[in-house]
């Protein structure tokens, strides 16, 4: 159980929920263990009520190229904020002989093609209803190492206290953050756009982005385990990823600024230097989640939003 007062009045929920399987029908998933998944119980100084009410969850999409930091910046997310839990996009993939292939006779799996959307959307749909993964829902990803050293030799102690201190101190607790990790989500035309509260597009240099790639010793996949051919890089996943978000930049300078449209009615938001450090992208991601939550929380408490 987990305990956090808001206001005057005090705030009990479970901190992971048990969760239908993603593939349990409707009416299956509507009480588990007699109860609802999330459940609060709120108590005041005049007395103790208990509300059936699921949780407050806030998807939080961070894309980009492949290499650009996401998944560590996920996990240090995760380390800072109690309620949230990471998403892989990676889990998502189709099995391996279902990868489309590129013109070269290569797997391409750098394109919208390799990915399940259906299953990633529903999913997305459990998380943003019950606050949690889906019982059986099982990760591939979540403990593989993604670079050279831990996340946590990146940023320095100081600065992680303090994060947490503002983090602490903006976000309810009884609000839980689902941090979606994955190198493709704001392509034209995304499913999984409109399900992400908070959209973060996470870049690099080009050539940063290769070095790191090429410098993996691969990926474990559903069947088996894929490792990068020489030159696949560039081949195919740099001008996927070009092909896919240029139309978010002006001229098509996916190194350059988002377009207004991008940056103001679509609130995707994107660090000004691609040189910066992790330490500098998570002190920036922590402020861009802090401003965005308040909003999504202002707007739904609002008079019109009811």
């Amino acid at each position: 159980m987990v305990k956090s007062s808001v206001g005057s009045n005090l705030y009990t929920y479970d901190a992971a929920p048990t969760v239908p399987p993603i593939s349990a029908k409707p009416d299956q998933r509507l009480l588990i263990n007699n109860q609802l998944p999330g459940q609060l119980l709120v108590s005041t100084p005049s007395s103790t009520l208990t509300t059936m009410a699921s949780p407050t969850t806030f998807i939080v999409g961070l894309s980009g190229l492949s290499s650009t930091g996401k998944t560590t910046l996920s996990r240090l997310l995760r380390s800072l904020i109690p309620s949230s839990f990471i998403l892989h996009q990676d889990d998502f993939y189709h099995p391996d002989g279902a990868i489309p292939l590129h013109a070269g006779g290569l797997q391409d799996w750098d394109c919208a093609g390799s990915i399940n959307w259906e299953y990633l959307c529903r999913v997305l749909d459990s998380v943003h209803e019950f606050g949690a993964l889906p019982a059986d829902l099982k990760s591939l990803q979540d403990d593989s190492p993604v670079g050279a050293e831990p996340e946590q030799k990146l940023v320095s102690p100081e600065t992680m206290r303090r994060l947490k201190k503002r983090l602490d101190d903006n976000i309810r607790a009884d609000v839980r953050v689902a941090i979606l990790d994955g190198f493709l989500m704001l392509h034209r035309d995304s499913p999984v756009e409109e399900r992400m509260d908070v959209k973060v597009l996470l870049r690099v240099p080009h050539e940063t982005a290769k070095q790191r790639r090429e410098a993996r010793n691969g990926y474990v996949t559903i069947e088996g385990f894929w490792t990068d051919p020489p030159g696949y890089f560039d081949k195919i996943v740099w001008p996927n990823y070009v092909d896919e978000h240029k139309y978010l930049f002006v001229d098509g300078d996916v190194e350059g600024r988002l377009t207004s449209e991008a940056e103001e009615k679509r609130r995707i938001h994107t660090p000004e230097s691609l040189d910066a450090s992790m330490e500098e992208t998570l002190e920036w991601a922590v402020n861009i989640l802090i401003s965005e939550l308040k909003l999504k929380l202002a707007s739904a408490s609002s008079p019109s939003s009811l």
